[in-house]
């Protein structure tokens, strides 16, 4: 049974990686991949989930305590590869390929002891974003969900943001949180905005923004959904050109 208090146990977790690092990269929600792939049950998922600490290394969560090899995760549109595209992009590396990204998954991507760190604005993993049905007796609804973790993981986050003297970047596909930096932290827009289309046709627009905490100059680049079609590897590198214009994410060196 899923109780209130492995629920709320939940809720600290931050994210895989380094905090203390130049890039940060902010998702919605983990999805429910241990449970499709291993089988386990929504209730074991949170019985290991409400045992992490705030910040965990990504293939000790993933291979050891959740027994899901790295090496599965395929599919072009999964978040964790657009990810590792943004990642290997701002080193400089061109030409990435699905290799690329595998090994990068396999070997870096979340690690304790590396130049980025991932982290999710809503804490529980859920199959469907727009469902609660997983935590129905504990919340009435999504937007009841929201409502109630949104003022402690924002100021959870923003608190850790503060502390990481290194960062300088924050990627964020997770549209309640970008809306809200944006709106607390009074960004203001870096250049010219720049456009383009998802698979489905809609028109994307993107814009960098700066913003100040702590006596530093931060970076946010609102994105949209890592998946389902939203965003596309031309969206990266197009990102990517216009983010060097005014900060080297990995070198500390801006032409801003």
């Amino acid at each position: 049974m899923i109780t209130k208090e492995i629920i709320e146990s939940c809720f600290k977790w931050l994210g895989y990686g380094n905090p203390n690092s130049p890039l940060w990269i902010i998702g919605k929600e983990e999805g429910t991949l241990e449970v499709d792939i291993n089988k386990k049950t929504p209730e074991e998922s949170l019985k290991i989930r409400s045992n992490f600490e705030p910040v965990m290394d990504f293939e000790d969560v993933w291979q050891n305590k959740f027994g899901v090899q790295l090496s599965k995760v395929t599919g072009s549109s999964h978040p964790w590869r657009f990810s590792s595209r943004f990642i290997l992009a701002l080193r400089g590396k061109e030409n990435i390929s699905d290799s690329d990204i595998d090994r990068f998954i396999i070997k870096e991507l979340g690690r304790t002891v590396s130049d980025h760190f991932l982290t999710d604005f809503l804490p529980l993993p859920k199959k469907n974003v727009n469902s609660i049905k997983e935590y129905k007796n504990y919340f009435k609804s999504v937007k009841d969900y929201v409502n109630q973790v949104v003022p402690v993981r924002f100021e959870l986050i923003t608190g850790l943001m503060k502390s990481s003297d290194c960062l300088n970047l924050i990627i964020s596909y997770d549209n309640i949180f970008s809306k809200k930096l944006l709106k607390e932290f009074d960004c203001k827009s870096v250049g010219e905005s720049w456009a383009s289309k998802t698979k489905r046709g809609e028109r994307l627009t993107f814009q960098l923004y700066e913003f100040n905490i702590e006596d530093r100059t931060l970076f946010l680049l609102p994105t949209p959904f890592f998946g389902e079609g939203w965003m596309h590897k031309l969206d990266v590198s197009e990102s990517v050109k216009h983010i060097k214009k005014y900060t080297n994410v990995f070198s500390g060196d801006s032409d801003y």
